[in-house]
């Protein structure tokens, strides 16, 4: 029963991804990063004569901080790098490194009104020394689309007399969809020499999730034993673990011909059995929201890639994905029958919640080098993208 689940949700993931990628509209790589920037009036496609990305990043950075914050204004201090868990007031895992600001951010670096995501040309700034795709005031530090500078004792002492709780930067590191996040992953620091490309730290930080999803699919494997799944379902896993190894392997080689070198892998070890709600949970969203988007992302690729060998591992890799999201949408349909009804509404809101992270995400920049050579869709296009997800799988 649980392999025509799976067969069934593999066929209907390939119809959905099929009809989107065909019809969804192309926008052109050439739009200027500007647009989404303001601390930099420099494109990242119009680098000057010699520059190098690094070192428009690093320009960008130096504009962002000219005219900077005076001895009379409020304090700013360089971040310190903290643990993912620690850095997490909401819990789970989160695909990004974490910088506290023991004192108050750059007082003219302004996040976006609506969502606490800052411009990409501020990021160099909020993030030093680290590749990031995005970057913004996280979690309870975040609300109404303002930072919020808290009063807590033991802050930092103002000149006024006031404190301030610190501010965490939630510095976002990962591809969009891009694998599926084991439990206890350790955040990696910046892939790749100070001159990296951006094409060569996409796929390095891209081969570093495929990696890291072997470890998610041998505990999935493990723990869909434990709970009495279906023969169907633990085999799938385990096959997909086989499949993950070969995905590092081969975006490691796509990182590397473009001048970057994956981080390591590190991930802290859970000794506590979890639930069936738990992996239900982290199911959803690791597997029926970012591994299908994920998938759809390197069927996309798959055609629209410059780069004629990336497209050609991209469509391989697109096949196996698309059957890693069907597996987990074929988790999704057992586990429903074994929780109780809060159970699937706590699952459902995850999903809900799942989404709407991508949406934030997905509306941030891209390199023109990735968007070309590598075809990975536009900040508009991704949005075009999981809109028609969420009104054909998500609704």
């Amino acid at each position: 029963m649980s392999r025509s689940i799976v067969r069934h949700e593999e066929r209907r993931l390939r119809r959905i991804f099929k009809r989107i990628v065909i019809f969804s509209v192309v926008v052109p790589p050439t739009v200027a990063v500007v647009d989404a920037c303001s601390s930099s009036s420099t494109t990242m496609n119009e680098q000057p004569d010699g520059a190098t990305d690094a070192s428009i990043v690093d320009a960008a950075a130096d504009d962002a901080s000219d005219g900077g914050i005076s001895d009379a204004q409020v304090p700013f201090c360089a971040p310190t790098n903290i643990p993912v868990d620690a850095s997490n007031p909401d819990g789970g895992i989160e695909c990004g490194i974490f910088e506290k600001y023991d004192c108050r951010v750059p007082a003219d670096v302004v996040p976006r009104s609506a969502d606490c995501y800052f411009d990409l040309n501020d990021c160099p700034q909020l993030c030093p020394g680290i590749y990031f795709f995005n970057c913004r005031a996280y979690g309870n530090w975040c609300q109404d689309g303002a930072i919020v500078d808290r009063p807590a004792d033991g802050g930092v002492r103002l000149d006024d007399g006031g404190t301030l709780d610190p501010t965490i930067i939630d510095c976002q590191s990962c591809p969009n969809g891009s694998g599926r996040r084991p439990s206890g992953l350790v955040a990696a620091g910046r892939s790749g020499g100070a001159h990296t490309s951006a094409l060569g730290m996409y796929f390095a930080e891209m081969s570093h999730l495929e990696e890291a999803s072997v470890f998610a699919f041998r505990s999935l494997e493990s723990e869909l034993a434990s709970h009495g799944a279906p023969g169907d379902l633990v085999v799938a896993a385990k096959n997909a673990a086989d499949d993950e190894v070969r995905h590092a392997l081969e975006t490691a080689r796509l990182a590397r011909r473009y001048g970057a070198t994956p981080p390591s892998v590190v991930v802290t070890p859970c000794t506590l059995a979890r639930s069936l709600e738990a992996i239900a949970l982290e199911n959803a969203v690791e597997g029926c929201v970012r591994e299908t988007f994920g998938a759809l992302v390197a069927t996309w690729q798959a055609v629209h890639a410059e780069d004629a060998d990336v497209a050609a591992s991209m469509q391989a890799i697109a096949k196996d994905e698309t059957r890693h999201a069907a597996l987990a949408w074929g988790i999704a349909t057992w586990a429903k029958t074994k929780l109780d009804q809060e159970a699937r509404a706590r699952v459902d809101e995850a999903v809900d919640s799942a989404v709407r992270e991508l949406e934030a995400d997905a509306a941030r920049a891209q390199h023109p080098d990735v968007v070309r050579a590598a075809g990975v869709p536009s900040a508009s296009a991704q949005v075009e993208l999981i809109g028609k997800l969420r009104h054909m799988l998500w609704s």
